[in-house]
């Protein structure tokens, strides 16, 4: 019975033994649960840290096609205003090599209106000198006119004078009065 009875209690000590163990492996399960839901945690966060992330890489992918788009705008308004004589902005904010670009187009563009600007006086001149040269031949013209009608006028009347004595001197009388006329001429 002893030996029963000695069983019976190494059997309850395996039984607690067992039992502390089951403890021991419910509170390690439970520990393992709590590190499962501590990694779907941090897994979570690491998930939004992600998505946050290509957020992120989205809006500066939207922010370098919005740059790359007025870039290519201020080149174009860079091309019209070169074509039109226009001041270009200073180009702040651009890299240097996109700076230094600008910077030619611009030199280009005000040598292009020093050279019209040029070109433009030439033709002022020109006009005016062809003007003033007009208005000189003009005004020959016109006192040439005057001389050849004046001249015109004078002989016209001469002819009209000569007339006049031709058929005075055929009809005997002279242009002086009567009273005028010397014995000679009385008939």
């Amino acid at each position: 019975m002893d030996r029963i009875l000695q069983e019976i209690s190494s059997v309850s000590r395996k039984l607690v033994g067992m039992d502390g163990a089951m403890v021991s492996l419910t509170a390690e399960t439970e520990s393992m649960r709590l590190d499962i839901a501590g990694f779907q945690a941090q897994v979570t966060g690491l998930d939004l840290r992600v998505t946050a992330v290509e957020t992120q890489i989205a809006s500066w992918t939207n922010r370098v096609q919005e740059l790359l788009h007025l870039h290519n705008k201020l080149i174009d308004l860079e091309d019209r205003n070169c074509r039109n004589n226009v001041r270009l902005p200073t180009g702040d904010g651009l890299d240097k090599e996109s700076r230094q670009e600008m910077q030619g187009m611009r030199n280009q563009d005000e040598k292009q209106t020093d050279g019209e600007e040029e070109k433009k006086a030439r033709n002022e001149n020109e006009k005016q000198m062809d003007g003033q040269e007009k208005n000189k031949a003009r005004n020959e013209d016109k006192k040439q006119m005057d001389r050849e009608e004046e001249k015109k006028v004078r002989n016209k009347d001469e002819k009209q004078m000569d007339r006049e004595e031709g058929n005075k001197r055929r009809s005997g009388t002279s242009g002086l009065k009567p009273s005028l006329r010397t014995p000679m001429e009385m008939p």
